[in-house]
């Protein structure tokens, strides 16, 4: 669905709300499995400097760099995981720079797009334009294409995206509503 409609929830007013709606679908098919289940969000920013650094991208939870050659993910948790769409194949990640991510958005830089951010149209364009795009960008292979679902760690992703939206909603009652520029 996500890739279906990619142009309708990028690079607009939709961003934000499309995918906290997505969001919530996801858990609650999650939650329909285990009712305790609550989607978490991944915190990027306190390893910004080098995401490798971060345990959500070590062998130990949601894996590293896809392997040299056809860049499918061989450990962590998504190790050896397949995807049916676009087509059957391996989950896949290739790193902006080969063995690295690049850096990620440090919270300070989110705080100042918060702070100097007077309407949604300029907040969503600077936050999914930085620190939600250079996340997909940085872990490369199916996370920065619009299946990027298909990776777990786009829901933990989008759920930080979320996190830094309902905090500038907070900041302002009014924003609750507005969605547009």
């Amino acid at each position: 669905m996500h890739d279906h409609i990619s142009h309708q929830i990028h690079g607009n007013e939709h961003f934000f709300a499309w995918h906290r709606r997505f969001l919530r679908h996801f858990e609650s098919l999650m939650q329909q499995i285990d009712p305790d289940i609550v989607l978490p969000y991944w915190n990027w920013g306190k390893s910004w400097q080098n995401p490798l650094n971060d345990p959500v991208l070590s062998s130990e939870y949601f894996g590293t760099n896809g392997r040299p050659g056809d860049t499918c993910v061989v450990d962590g948790i998504e190790a050896r995981w397949g995807r049916n769409y676009p087509t059957r194949n391996c989950l896949t990640r290739k790193y902006r720079y080969g063995a690295s991510t690049g850096s990620f958005w440090p919270m300070r830089a989110v705080r100042d797009v918060m702070n100097s951010s007077k309407t949604y149209a300029q907040f969503r364009s600077r936050i999914e334009n930085g620190a939600h795009g250079i996340v997909h960008l940085g872990l490369g292979g199916d996370f920065e294409t619009m299946w990027a679902p298909v990776d777990v760690l786009f829901f933990l992703h989008h759920a930080m995206i979320d996190k830094i939206w309902a905090e500038w909603q907070l900041r302002d009652p009014a924003r609750y509503h507005t969605v547009d520029g």
